[in-house]
């Protein structure tokens, strides 16, 4: 049914009904340092070294040691879901793009043994799908921060988003990565202002445009921190997008790796000398203090997902 460029393991064909769990509105330390700061974007590749193919969809493995990889499909199914699940059990499903272009995906769990399952929709109007691509993959990292650092299909940027050149203007007179943290969040909270009707209508499968969120100033959760994740990726500095739960709300957050500290995980406050936890939404919607109090010690929020 495919063929692989390489040695490749079991693989099995067959019909399934796919549950799919997707994003609505609104720690400890790697054992790895910070890789050195890039000179420009680290942008994602897909040279065709190592490649996974279907009549219809190419998956491109050639840079697993850099933390993520490539996709695309070709075939003519008006849905396409790819899962990928890792070491920590955790199963990540992203829809693919349907016009022939390539997307990128991480290997957010670290080393390890991965599965990746490529399903097409059989059938316009029903949730039956078929896997048209199973394959196991051992991921050995060149460094565990890494797939946080590049862009993905929830982080979508490159050396000419415009977001990126704001970050460097910002931090411009910074030096160090703490305070570059520190601007760019307080870019975050005091110049993008929550939108409510975004919110309120906003379907299922949004992505992030981080440059529109620039230009309008507004977003939702999802918009505050995939700005702030491209924005810091583009300095260097490893960043999770975290997608969950505040309370009973879909939410999503950052979490930051300085190291020394390693990561501030679920929410970040800085208060100028340390970390207590860092969600920009809230900071912006809410007065210092409330904001602080309901930030709390993160009890108010359950994660699913580091994209």
């Amino acid at each position: 049914m495919f063929h692989i460029r390489r040695p490749r393991r079991g693989i099995f064909f067959f019909l399934v009904p796919l549950l799919i769990i997707t994003l609505s509105a609104c720690s400890g330390k790697p054992s790895s340092s910070v890789p050195a700061a890039p000179d420009e974007v680290l942008v994602p590749e897909h040279p065709g070294t190592e490649v996974l193919e279907t009549d219809t969809a190419q998956v491109d493995i050639s840079n697993i040691k850099e933390g993520y990889f490539s996709a695309c499909y070709l075939g003519s199914a008006s849905k396409v879901k790819l899962q990928l699940t890792g070491p920590d059990a955790i199963t990540y499903t992203y829809d693919m793009p349907l016009d022939k272009s390539w997307d990128t995906f991480p290997f957010t769990a670290g080393n390890g043994a991965y599965t990746l399952m490529l399903y097409e929709l059989l059938e316009e109007g029903t949730d039956q799908y078929f896997c048209s691509l199973a394959e196991e993959l051992d991921v050995e990292l060149r460094d565990e921060l890494l797939p946080f650092l590049y862009p993905n299909q929830f982080v979508n940027f490159d050396k000419d988003t415009e977001a990126v050149a704001v970050a460097k203007e910002l931090t411009a007179d910074c030096e160090a990565p703490i305070d570059e943290i520190r601007a760019v969040y307080q870019f975050a909270t005091t110049e993008i202002s929550y939108d409510t009707q975004k919110a309120a209508t906003v379907t299922s499968g949004y992505l992030p445009d981080i440059d529109e969120t620039l230009h309008t100033k507004t977003g939702i959760c999802f918009d505050y921190a995939a700005l702030m994740t491209c924005m810091l990726r583009s300095l260097g500095i490893p960043t999770k997008l975290q997608i969950g739960f505040s309370g009973e709300i879909k939410h999503a957050w950052i979490s930051t790796y300085l190291e020394g500290s390693g990561w501030a995980d679920n929410i970040i406050r800085f208060d100028g000398t340390g970390w207590a936890m860092m969600d920009p939404t809230f900071a912006s919607e809410m007065g210092t203090k409330e904001a602080a109090d309901y930030i709390g010690d993160g009890e108010n929020y359950t994660l699913q997902y580091s994209r």
